[in-house]
């Protein structure tokens, strides 16, 4: 949690009417809990206030929560966070970790305060995933803080932070003097109202222009009319009342910046391209040991590091705080987010300062990042450090985006970015949107220079992206396949410069493999089972050269389990069964029941139900759900499948009542996330058809099929074979658009178009 600056003054009659507006409201039992949105521009305060009203009012919650909301990333390692602190979980990836948290908030008799800070658009749909529905105690509240007003209609009230009065901005300013408000003139109380009405009544300028009047020793009345003389008209010409505010800040800025010594204007501007919300001090002083670009003497990195962030912290530009990294406390240096901003935009005006600048920034990042799997296996062993470092990542990766002119890219940056991108997916974040951004971005620098096509950092981007594209539905297909194709092309190159002897990398033979299995899936995909088998035994061969399943456990079982979908669709239904299960123990060895164990469970119960066994595969699928929600979440995007296959299975059966109850609980829980508009378009057009048939409701049967029918005809639009034109069967079609692994196979007739068309049957 941030630090509650010392310098938080002057809005207590706010904090009490905050504490009015998140009085309990409703009945024991189940009530919603109230909710706040603290909303006002960069500067004014928002995350103190949030802060001040967390301390006082800490005794009317038994568990206190901080989110970090800027980013997808920060909101849901956030919740990871909580859940092994307080809940003492390991969960298997951020996206369980939130549904775990906001089950246990909405299931505990405990009062809570949960604080999402920062809210930024690209964090909205994971709050609503994150956001507890009800409460067991009627203490428990909810607060965000946030530049977008739009927030107000997802809460009950919403707070918007005005400039502080005269005399609280007086008393705010005076804190930071570090004087006695007692010993005070009214001479002085006159001058420190007089200041804080120039500087907008800003609690961020007034804390920045505290801390350069004390470190200045400059006097009050100097200081009035100096800021008078040079200053105050610019503020005023023209603008409005937002625009004031925003030079006010700049104004301030340049005043508290203009006279620091050259090593605390190099660690703030440093601090304005990585995450505000905390750096490390470890990897400063590392920094600083090494001597890159600083100007100190051998022997006094570690006292030239402290005052520095005393020299800062002084000048209130920055702040410090303590937190704890994985089990240990650690020191980090804050800065606003508003300061950033305006530094960066300042340094944009001298790139080669900039270019240096943020270059400086990278190194200490890169160093502190570990590098992704060579073999693009998922390996917790880095987790922690990832989780630490890639906020960072996606600091530096936004900035150079933003930075105009443009700050050259490097392979270097290219490649930060790929291994924070990689980490994305191997943590299975709720939101691929962080990922994608950082593997554009590397894409982008690697064109910018003319990187070669066949590079091998290329197939790595192209391998990454499109596992992310896999989640985002069929219109991603065609790129996802093309992608694969690519990284073939360009692994298939450097597998002949490693055979020929001419590289001497054991790993490409592996990354190769590799690139051919995942060209197989996308085959599978595209029901292009002939194609996928090619794939796959290429694979298969290689493995045994390699050795045997107990030497290579991953490898072999992804083979089973791939090719176990190729004997189904060539009707070998009992080799089809067999094989499935081999992979599954494979896995099970050698990676316990994790979410990819029930993944292959899930196609398991999915190939049963193919061969016509209808009980065995309702009561695998049953298992996979308890695991899914057990594991990861019940919110999570498979375990939404998991609740519609088993929907589907007592169809199938013909038990209509128990399928129209996990349908709609499907479609309860899906109302918390986004879920792709293909799987949540099926779920409702199968339980109008199980409604239909019980002659239920009819009216909202035809709610059901004209805005589900409606989805299917824009999905098919994107993509549709040949061998599916003229096809009536809607639910089959439905099927057909659901990715190859998440539910496709959950149908008993989509299987046998595919097989009349490859001649199969």
């Amino acid at each position: 949690m941030p630090r509650l600056h010392n310098y938080f003054l002057g809005r207590d009659d706010f904090l009490e009417d905050l504490h009015r507006m998140l009085a309990p409201k409703g009945t024991l039992g189940g009530t919603k809990p109230a909710s706040c949105l603290i909303h006002g521009m960069g500067g004014i305060g928002k995350t103190q206030a949030a802060l001040g009203y967390n301390r006082a009012y800490e005794s009317d919650y038994e568990y206190r929560l901080w989110v970090h909301a800027e980013t997808p990333t920060q909101l849901a390692e956030s919740f990871n966070n909580i859940a092994k602190t307080i809940l003492q979980k390991e969960i298997s990836g951020p996206a369980g970790s939130i549904d775990v948290v906001r089950s246990w908030l909405e299931s505990t008799d405990s009062s809570w305060l949960l604080i999402f800070d920062n809210v930024d658009m690209q964090t909205v749909d994971v709050i609503e995933l994150a956001w507890p529905s009800k409460s067991n105690n009627r203490s428990s509240a909810i607060l965000l803080t946030s530049q977008i007003e739009e927030l107000k209609h997802r809460t009950d009230d919403i707070f918007s932070l005005k400039s502080l009065k005269p005399e609280d901005g007086a008393s705010l300013l005076l804190n930071c003097l570090r004087r006695d408000e007692g010993q005070v003139s009214s001479k002085d109380q006159e001058l420190l109202e007089e200041i804080s009405e120039m500087v907008g009544g800003l609690p961020l300028a007034i804390a920045h222009i505290g801390g350069y009047i004390s470190e200045s020793k400059h006097s009050l009345s100097y200081f009035r009319d100096f800021f008078k003389e040079r200053w105050q008209g610019i503020v005023w010409r023209g603008k409005t009342l937002a625009q004031q505010h925003e030079k006010h800040l700049e104004i301030v800025w340049d005043i508290a910046l203009q006279e620091l010594p050259a090593n605390a204007r190099r660690l703030i501007q440093i601090l304005a391209y990585l995450n505000p919300d905390g750096v490390p001090e470890e990897w400063l002083a590392k920094d600083i040991a090494d001597g890159n670009g600083w100007s100190i003497p051998p022997g006094s990195e570690n006292i030239e590091l402290l005052e520095m962030s005393r020299y800062l912290n002084k000048r209130c530009l920055v702040s410090t705080e303590t937190v704890d990294m994985y089990g240990k406390d650690e020191p980090v240096l804050l800065i606003h987010r508003s300061l950033q901003l305006a530094l960066r935009l300042k340094m944009d005006q001298n790139p080669k300062t900039r270019d240096d600048i943020f270059n400086h920034a990278f190194s200490i990042v890169r160093r502190a990042s570990p590098h992704a799997s060579r073999r693009q296996i998922p390996d917790p062993t880095f987790w922690s450090q990832f989780q630490q470092s890639n906020p960072h990542a996606v600091s530096l990766c936004n900035a150079l985006a933003a930075s105009h002119p443009p700050i050259g890219g490097t392979i270097g940056h290219a490649t930060l970015f790929y291994d924070a991108g990689f980490h994305v997916w191997e943590r299975s974040n709720p939101s691929t949107q962080d990922g994608m951004i950082l593997l554009e971005t590397a894409e982008k620098i690697l064109n910018s220079l003319e990187y070669p096509p066949l590079g091998a950092l290329r197939a790595d981007i192209h391998c990454m992206t499109s596992m992310l594209l896999e989640s985002l539905g069929l219109s991603k297909r065609a790129e996802c396949l093309a992608r694969r194709q690519s990284m073939y092309t360009i692994r298939e190159f450097w597998l002949e410069q490693y055979q020929t002897g001419k590289v001497n990398d054991p790993d490409i033979e592996i990354l190769f493999y590799n690139a051919a299995n995942e060209l197989g899936l996308s085959n599978l995909q595209r029901n292009d089972f002939l194609e996928a088998e090619a794939q796959f035994d290429i694979c298969f061969k290689k493995y045994k050269e390699w050795g045997t399943e107990d030497e290579h456990p991953y490898e072999y079982a992804k083979y089973y389990h791939n090719v176990s979908f190729v004997r189904m669709h060539q009707a070998r239904y009992t080799e089809a069964i067999s094989i499935a299960e081999k992979g599954i123990a494979l896995k099970l060895k050698t990676d316990g029941k994790n979410s990819r164990y029930y993944w292959f469970q899930y196609d398991l119960a999915c190939i049963m139900l193919q061969a016509g066994y209808l009980d065995a595969a309702l009561n695998r699928h049953l298992e996979v759900l308890t695991g899914r929600e057990t594991v990861c979440g019940k919110t999570e995007e498979m375990t939404l499948q998991s609740l519609y296959a088993v929907g589907a299975m007592y169809y199938h059966l013909g038990r209509l009542d128990e399928s129209e109850t996990y349908f709609r609980e499907c479609i309860s829980r899906a109302k918390r996330k986004r879920w792709y508009e293909g799987a949540l378009a099926r779920t409702q057009f199968h339980l109008a058809k199980v409604l239909r048939a019980q002659t239920k409701d009819l009216e909202e049967v035809q709610n059901l099929e004209d805005s589900s029918r409606e989805v299917l005809q824009n999905l098919l639009m994107l993509d549709c074979p040949e061998y599916f034109k003229g096809v009536s069967d809607e639910l089959a079609l439905f099927d057909w658009t659901q990715p190859n692994f998440d539910g496709r196979w959950t149908g008993r007739s989509l299987l046998c178009y595919v097989q009349q068309a490859s001649g199969v049957i």
